[in-house]
């Protein structure tokens, strides 16, 4: 089967009223008018939600007591953060200008936009404690303790606004 043949077939599928390949058409509700560009539609958004909700998985590995994760750490779902750091351990968040330019520009910027990022704290001996960057805000509980892991809820708020909420965590 040809490429453009199962594009045919999609297209059908996903568009009311297209000739299916069965050669029936579905009935159009009133008000809906299908068009061939409605998948490459469709598809987009699955990009686009799949970006964002993807999980990645970075290591930060440093001996520093005071770091500024990326935004893409952020993003990408899950930080681990190793190292053998001399004391406790101050991460800053990016600042909520940083997080939104790195999620896709389809996003809602109005509090109704939300991802799960988990921090894992695998620094020998120390705890971690997460402050706000410009435009964040932490609520709820920021350490975590070494060999343990927190969960935060990111709430994207407004275009220049972003809040961290703790949603418990665990021990390695």
């Amino acid at each position: 089967m040809t490429m453009k043949r199962i594009l045919a077939l999609l297209a059908g599928f996903f568009h009311p009223g297209a000739a299916s390949a069965s050669g029936r058409a579905a009935v159009v509700p009133p008000g809906l008018v299908p068009d061939n560009t409605g998948i490459w539609g469709l598809w987009g958004a699955m990009q686009n939600v799949n970006q964002a909700l993807g999980v990645g998985f970075t290591t930060l590995s440093s001996a520093s007591q005071t770091v500024t994760a990326l935004a893409a750490q952020i993003v990408g779902g899950i930080l681990n953060r190793t190292g053998s750091p001399g004391g406790a351990v101050t991460e800053t968040t990016p600042t909520a200008a940083q997080i939104i330019a790195a999620l896709p520009n389809t996003i809602a910027l109005d509090g109704t936009f939300q991802f799960v990022f988990r921090y894992i704290n695998n620094a020998l001996g120390q705890t971690t404690t997460w402050t706000a960057g410009s435009g964040v805000t932490v609520t709820g509980t920021a350490t975590i303790a070494t060999s343990a892991w927190r969960d935060f809820l990111v709430t994207v708020d407004s275009a220049s606004a972003g809040t961290f909420t703790n949603l418990g965590g665990g021990t390695l």
